[in-house]
């Protein structure tokens, strides 16, 4: 059968696994998807309640690092179009994201910590559809469709350099970044000089040039020079004109609360055209948060600056920002406001409600991956999947009362200060 385009087919031909859509991947004479670099030519079938929608120009690849090789495998999809593929209010874009989620036996950490992002008034938050999935004809389990992380309107919206710069070109932005342990493995990457990784997303490999890579490596060094200098609680001759105070908070405030041990590990940050400042996020990578990784046990009653990995990355950088008495009172004063506005109850709510809006699919997802079965490094099994629900709450019941405790001793500590907390701005484009 040839397609041409998008259109829609008759429900019958494919049908939706659950009550969740369904998407179904056809590659091209049935090839395996074996590879993070390679696509492989494929068509998709998106499958809910209005119908069957067809897309026949495509390429399907590999995705992620540990994760790429764990059982159920994660993957990328990049249209030959643009397309709107998780409805109006997510963007129009090529690339898109098909997590596994295979780590987390709650199937939600990801979606929770992108509801946290929200609520914290993070500018961009990943999508969180989730859906079922079929690869060439093989049930492969429930799945959560989201945006690839990239320079786009609706995603990381700054201006893209995606042409090779003329000699007057202004290259003061954008940048989008990654602070990452994986660095070395990637095309365009740098070191400061205190060697933390950084690894540069945009512009990207095929048009950036040596002096937009010296730029902004230039840049990220005044702001580590001023942070780490003698004057670094200084308003104007620290670190502080070099960071975004709103997104700062939100970025570190979430990577707290969901007890992130790769929040220091794998850190995203922007920098803005004609503006000093790096502006921190979006939030990604959450399977092994709120509670579930082995290797560094339970951080219900710990922050993540002190439990957490990336000790020679941004956590470096975090340490310092704790002695200054305006980052502390920061930190304090916003999360004071996080629990005026009922984050606890807002996230608590959220779990509830997915937990319901996935039920069919996880128990289908779990009657091929068993949910009592150590797949990574989960510090708690379950024989159900309701113990992981009551596991993830009561997680962060528990974390909730410890940061408060905690943030209010170390303003205590530090003494008062005058500069008000930055004005919350609420996301009018809130999308689950």
């Amino acid at each position: 059968m040839l397609f041409f385009g998008t259109f829609w087919l008759q429900a019958q031909e494919y049908v939706q696994q659950t009550d969740l859509p369904t998407i179904y991947i056809e590659t091209e004479g049935g090839q395996p998807i074996v590879s993070k670099e390679d696509y492989v030519d494929a068509v998709l079938h998106y499958v809910d309640s209005n119908g069957v929608k067809t897309y026949d120009a495509l390429g399907v690849r590999g995705r992620g690092n540990s994760t790429w090789n764990l059982e159920k495998k994660p993957y990328r999809i990049k249209f030959a179009e643009k397309q709107e593929f998780m409805g109006p209010k997510r963007a129009k874009a090529k690339s898109w994201t098909l997590l596994a989620n295979f780590a987390d036996k709650t199937l939600l950490r990801n979606a929770v910590a992108a509801c946290i992002g929200d609520f914290a008034g993070q500018p961009f938050t990943a999508g969180a559809q989730f859906v079922d999935l079929v690869l060439n004809g093989t049930y492969l389990g429930n799945y959560q469709l989201s945006d690839q992380m990239e320079v786009r309107k609706k995603r990381v919206d700054i201006d893209e350099q995606d042409e090779i710069p003329t000699e007057d070109a202004n290259i003061t932005g954008g940048y989008f970044l990654e602070v990452d342990g994986w660095a070395t493995a990637e095309p365009v990457y740098y070191k400061t000089n205190r060697n933390v990784l950084v690894t540069v997303k945009s512009p990207d490999e095929e048009v950036i040039v040596s002096r937009q890579l010296e730029y902004i490596k230039n840049h990220m060094q005044l702001f580590e020079d001023a942070l780490f200098s003698s004057d670094f609680a200084d308003p104007e001759k620290g670190y502080r004109p070099y960071v975004d105070s709103l997104t700062l908070a939100s970025w570190y405030i979430s990577t707290e609360l969901t007890g992130n041990v790769d929040g220091f590990w794998s850190t995203y940050m922007y920098k803005k055209k004609d503006d000093q400042k790096f502006y921190w996020g979006p939030l990604w990578d959450y399977d092994i948060a709120f509670n579930n990784c082995n290797r560094v046990g339970d951080v219900s009653e710990a922050l993540m600056i002190n439990k957490g990995f990336g000790g020679d990355l941004t956590q470096k950088w975090v340490l310092q920002m704790w002695k200054d008495p305006w980052f502390v009172q920061l930190i304090n004063r916003t999360w004071q406001e996080y629990l005026a506005r009922g984050i606890e109850e807002h996230v608590m709510d959220y779990i509830d409600s997915m937990s319901v809006v996935i039920d069919r699919s996880q128990a289908m997802n779990f009657q091929k991956w068993p949910i009592d079965r150590r797949d990574y490094n989960e510090i708690v099994l379950f024989s159900t999947y309701q113990e992981g629900i009551d596991y993830l709450k009561s997680f962060l019941h528990t974390h909730c009362a410890y940061l408060t405790k905690t943030f209010a001793k170390a303003a205590e500590e530090m003494g008062s200060m005058e500069e008000p907390t930055p004005e919350f701005t609420l996301d009018t484009g809130f999308y689950y």
